[in-house]
Parts: C-alpha cells; structure tokens; sequence
C-alpha cells in the first residue's frame, strides 16, 4: 500500500466538506501537518447553492445565496527527524444571503473570515506526537434590511477585524496508515470597528472554539477507512449590533445549539496513479430560524477522485451534494427541499 494513494486519501477530505453548523465555512483542519517531507496544496471551492422557499403569501422567494467561491492552502516542511512545521490558511466561517423576492426583498448580508495558522508536530515517540500552534482570525460583517420588511431601513458595514488564537492536539499512529488525532481550537472574541444607519459602531462578536476527532485505518491492501466527529461551541454565540440590537429589541441571531457533525467515508486505490474517495456527513436538524442562515443540519455526499500526475503533483476533483433541512417562519416563509452543491479541486506537490 502506496503512501501517496491510501494516507492522502484520508487527509484530502478534511479541508471541509460542507457548509452547516453556525456559519461554518469551508475550514481546512491541521492535516496537511501529517504530510511527508516537504508539501505545499491549494484548494478552491466553487459552492453553487439552491436555496428557495415561498412566503407567507405562497410567493416564491427566488435563490437567497449568491455564489461564493472559498480557497484554503498550505505549506509544511521537516525542521528535523521529529520536528515540523507548516503553514495554513482557510475561511472557517461564511454567509452571504441575499434576498432578491418576496417580502424580503432586498434583504442582503455578507459574514466573512480568513484564518492564517502557524502549527508545529513534534514526535514525542514513533507513535505519538503532539501539534499545536497559533492563528490570526480576520472577520468583518456587513448587512442591509429595506424598509418594507420592518418599517425602518437599516445597514452595517465593518471594517475586517484580526484578533489571535491557537490550536493544539494529539495524534497517535501505532501502525502504518493508523491514526487518530484529537484537535482543539480556541474561541477568538472579536472587536470589530464599523457603521450602523452610519453612526460609528463596534461589535463584539464571537467564533466559537471546538473539538475534532479523525481517525483513519486500512481495512484491506487497497481499502482504507476514515470518520470523524466534529463539534462546535455555537451555543450563546450571538450576532448583536448595537444599534440594531437597541433598533429592533433584539439581536440578528443567537444560536441555541453547537453543532456536531459526522463523517464516515473511504479511500479505493483503483490503481497506482488513482484513487477514488468517497463519504457521507450528517448533521442533525436542531438550530431555528435565521434569515442569515435558512437551514438547519445537512446530509452530505461527496465523491472525488485523486490523481498521481506523477513527479510529485497530485491533482484530487471532487463534487459534494449537501441536502439541508427543511425550516420555517412566520415572517419569511417556508424553506424546503434546499441543497447545495461544492465543487473542488485539490492541486497538490511534495517536494
């Protein structure tokens, strides 16, 4: 069993498969940490989301989530035998609705982050290692409700906010192609500067911490298995603007329940230049109703395929079909039968 094919494979798929949970993003993770040798990936998403439902009236709402496009990447590299070090850059956390039908037409909002890591493993034994490290967080929200919705136009604009962090976790490999790690990431409190209505503004916003657990093994000479449980601390986070806060009698969101999510996939070695992947990732139906965030939980299917070019590079394509659940709300409608669909393409060296 080759390691370019079948550990790869496990390590692809974590750059974040699905847009669920809070207002998680597309997150990278600390995989590239377990490449060998000298390693460098980029990875683009291109997210095309169908997300509809029809208003109180039975009207149709049209599409509320624009396009987006995500890109995470990273560097590592060996400073010694037990020693690495890498470098990685992602956006944890994303929403951009934009209602253009219905009674809430016009309603647009944009929440964006941008994360740079800096993660060191240092190999306490051949079989346990410990990794950690700190992360810069830019985030910066901008929003704008007509006045028909509620009687009084309102807009937000920030400037991009950066404040620190730091991850930490474990990772024990007792055999070849065997792992399972435990990771932690902090929670980062944001100040962040902007205009409301245009008066000067500041908005304490939090992102939460939360704890992953991966594990890999092979199950056969060209088979191997992986899953994970991922859980987030959205409970009490809330979107709270003050003059919107004092405007309205109430905050944009505040989220009721963290999110735990599951994935169970595996890795085919079809043959020494391909590899098939495949994976399914649950996440239970429990948070309410948002009109940043019109879905709760998701059924997610992804497939792709890694591709040895040869001389170092791989190239890995992959399609992730996310089925979201159904929500509902007095003001802004019904939302059923939503989805979303995540291209991405993996390009990859090892030096």
């Amino acid at each position: 069993m080759k390691r370019s094919t079948c550990v790869h494979v496990f390590l692809y798929l974590f750059p974040g498969a699905v847009y669920a949970g809070g207002f998680d993003g597309l997150a990278l993770g600390v995989s590239p940490i377990f490449e060998s040798g000298t390693y460098a990936e980029l990875t683009h998403h291109w997210i095309r989301p169908d997300i509809e439902g029809t208003d109180p009236a039975g009207n149709k709402t049209g599409n509320l989530v624009r396009r987006l496009d995500s890109t995470s990447g990273a560097f590592k590299f060996d400073v010694n035998d037990d020693f690495s070090l890498a470098l990685l850059t992602d956006e944890p956390y994303a929403r951009s609705p934009y209602y253009r039908e219905g009674p809430a037409q016009g309603l647009k909002a944009s929440y964006k982050s941008r994360d740079w890591t800096i993660i060191g493993r240092y190999k306490l034994t051949p079989e346990l290692s410990l990794f950690g490290g700190p992360f810069s967080q830019s985030l910066e929200i901008a929003a704008h409700l007509p006045q028909q919705l509620t009687g009084i136009e309102y807009s937000l604009k920030s400037d991009p906010d950066t404040r620190y962090g730091y991850t930490v976790g474990m990772a024990y490999e007792p055999a070849p192609f065997t792992r399972v790690s435990l990771t932690y990431k902090s929670k980062v409190q944001h100040k962040i500067d902007g205009t409301e209505n245009g008066m000067d503004s500041t908005i304490r916003q939090r992102t939460p911490e939360s704890v992953a657990l991966d594990a890999q093994m092979p199950i056969s000479q060209n088979t191997l298995l992986f899953g994970s449980v991922y859980w987030a601390k959205w409970t009490g986070v809330s979107l709270a603007p003050p003059v919107y806060t004092a405007t309205f009698g109430a905050p944009v969101k505040v989220f009721e329940h963290n999110t735990i999510r599951y994935t169970l996939g595996a890795g085919y070695r079809i043959n020494d230049s391909a590899t098939l992947i495949g994976a399914f990732i649950y996440e239970k139906e429990n948070e309410g109703f948002s009109p940043l965030a019109p879905t709760s939980g998701v059924k997610a299917l992804s497939l792709g395929l890694k591709y040895d070019v040869g001389h170092g590079f791989n190239i890995t394509p992959m399609v992730t079909y996310n089925k979201f659940g159904d929500m509902s709300s007095p003001v802004f409608g019904e939302y059923r039968d939503n989805s979303m669909t995540i291209y991405t393409l993996k390009t990859s060296y090892q030096f």
